[in-house]
């Protein structure tokens, strides 16, 4: 009679695990684009009638699941000790203490657990809470009769994998990036793109993401950071002063100038080529026999200033922000002047 009454339920749980376990080897839609989420469990609420052992297994249950859901877990004596040990911040049960609670643990999303037990029955319930807005993201419940506590186990793990397909729908929407750099006002670049300057703060879709913040006469600084949806993540950057800051904008605007005289030089030499020199014996038709010949030095100016405008105008580009930062390793750049010459400068460190 005991095995006709439990032979239904134990074919049902194997069939539950057997469906489960196929839906874990097949992907997610879109779980390509899904961050890994930090998520801290708190501490389940038991009836009195669910021993310390069993608690004990119902927990390892529980995190076995989530982290089997692509969670990372926050849970236990981890949780304890990321709080100083503060029983009474762990205890939240309102959706008011939520949203600070969240944000010291640093985490996205807060797990809540539910066992009672009256004789053999259990009766488990998990509640994915929104750490930002304390708000509940999804509920589960499950009914485990005439259950021992492995089975029991059984069903919180489902349970709590079965929160994955909700969590995945949540996560693909932005996160919110916050960047601040001392001193402020330093561009600021998102995989090689150029986001603004700080101090920052924009929505960027979840994963993994390269940051760069620069800024003229400073080290450029760069990070790697995992953003996830529902999840705020401030970057706070102090970037380092250069060993030697180069006067780019003043000897490019020098040379600007100084090529432009060169060139007005030239040009004039160039007009008087071929004009006579004033003398005081002039032929019979009253001619001087001497001519000016300043067309190769008029040409020679002409070139030469414009290679120094031309130099100057590079070195006023390198003095804008997005030009000078330092990078360690930068080549050499050479500039050709007349004569075979050659103007080189580093900026590596």
């Amino acid at each position: 009679m005991l095995l006709a009454r439990t032979l239904p339920a134990v074919l049902t749980v194997a069939a539950v695990l057997s469906s489960a376990s196929a839906r874990a080897q097949e992907p997610a839609p879109g779980a390509a684009r899904v961050a890994t989420a930090l998520v801290a469990v708190l501490p389940p609420e038991y009836s009195q009638s669910v021993s310390e052992g069993a608690r004990a297994t119902l927990l390892a249950r529980l995190v076995e699941g989530l982290k089997a859901a692509r969670f990372d877990v926050l849970a236990g004596d981890d949780l304890t000790a990321r709080l100083g040990g503060d029983a009474k911040a762990a205890a939240c049960r309102t959706r008011d203490c939520y949203p600070p609670l969240s944000q010291r643990l640093r985490v996205a999303y807060l797990v809540r657990a539910t066992v009672t037990q009256v004789e053999r029955n259990y009766d488990i319930g998990l509640t994915l809470v929104r750490g930002r807005s304390g708000e509940a993201a999804a509920e589960l419940h499950e009914r485990c009769d005439i259950c021992g506590i492995e089975e029991v186990g059984e069903k919180m793990a489902l349970a709590a994998s079965a929160l994955r397909a909700k969590l995945e729908a949540l996560m693909v929407g932005p996160a919110r990036l916050t960047v601040r750099s001392d001193p402020p006002g330093a561009f600021v670049s998102l995989d090689g793109k150029e986001i603004g300057r700080t101090p920052l703060e924009r929505e960027i879709p979840g994963g993994q993401h390269t940051i760069q913040v620069r800024r003229r006469g400073y080290v450029a600084a760069e990070r790697t950071v995992m953003l996830v949806p529902e999840l705020a993540e401030t970057v706070e950057v102090t970037l380092l002063k250069g060993t030697a800051t180069f006067p780019y904008a003043t000897v490019g605007w020098s040379g600007v100038a100084a090529g432009a005289l060169v060139i007005a030089g030239g040009i004039v030499a160039v007009a008087l080529d071929g004009k006579q020199i004033s003398c005081s014996e002039p032929d019979v038709r009253g001619h001087c026999p001497y001519v000016r010949n300043t067309r190769v030095l008029g040409a020679t100016l002409t070139g030469v200033g414009a290679a120094m405008a031309t130099a100057g105008a590079l070195f006023v580009w390198l003095a804008a922000d997005r030009g000078v930062e330092r990078k360690v390793g930068a080549a050499p750049a050479v500039v050709p002047l007349p004569g075979g010459a050659a103007l080189t400068w580093g900026r590596s460190f």
